[in-house]
């Protein structure tokens, strides 16, 4: 980094340079590194630093091309209180992809007593490494009602976005396991199953027109 040190008046700017030399031995893949500044003032005796820092993430491809393209699995979907006794749904997600993911989403609550639904909640997450796992937590209305629910959650990554549709029953205390249907696309598994149906009878339908056809 060029300067290592600069001395700034208040409400001045300074560029810093930062090069990063690449080992010809450094395995494929995508590194992680920050870049902060900081400035630290006197502890005073008392034994207690103020520290202010500002930071840069970096995200270094190591290899030929641009590496493997990132990806994400929603896997289990949790309904839970939390101590307060609010509603929560957590969803556990897997970075399958080559690339970390900052994963954010949204979850929508639908066919709930009564027939009511909610508006999107939003929720987010820290980053998830190629291979690692991590949760995306949603915390909803303390007056919502216990269920059941439809809910489709919704979890984006840069380009990458993936839909999981699960039946849930938010319990008394503690956590439970969403049941139900998923599907990367956020429909349920039945809605295709209909969809092939519906398909292979309009198939049917044309060739019984067309064999007609010749026999007249």
């Amino acid at each position: 980094m060029t300067p290592t040190d600069v001395t700034l008046a208040p409400n001045s700017v300074a560029e810093a340079v930062v090069t990063i030399a690449v080992p010809s031995d450094a395995p494929e893949g995508e590194q992680y590194a920050v870049v902060w500044a900081e400035t630290a003032g006197p502890s005073n005796g008392t034994g207690i630093q103020n520290v202010s820092r500002a930071g840069i993430r970096t995200y270094l491809s190591v290899g030929a091309g641009n590496g493997p393209a990132a990806d994400l699995e929603i896997g289990d979907v949790v309904a839970s209180r939390n101590e307060s006794g609010t509603p929560q749904v957590v969803a556990n997600i897997t970075n399958t992809g080559g690339r970390a993911l900052d994963p954010s989403g949204t979850v929508e609550l639908s066919g709930g007593p009564g027939g009511i639904s909610t508006a999107p909640v939003k929720g987010s997450s820290g980053s998830i490494a190629p291979g690692q796992s991590g949760s995306v937590t949603f915390t909803l209305d303390p007056a919502l009602p216990a269920g059941p629910w439809q809910a489709a959650v919704t979890i984006t990554s840069g380009l990458v976005s993936k839909t999981s549709a699960v039946e849930l029953t938010f319990p008394d205390q503690g956590s439970v396991t969403a049941a139900g249907t998923s599907s990367d696309s956020g429909v349920p598994v039945w809605i295709w199953g209909l969809a092939a149906l519906v398909a292979v009878a309009i198939a049917v339908a044309v060739v019984v027109v067309m064999r007609r056809r010749k026999i007249s």
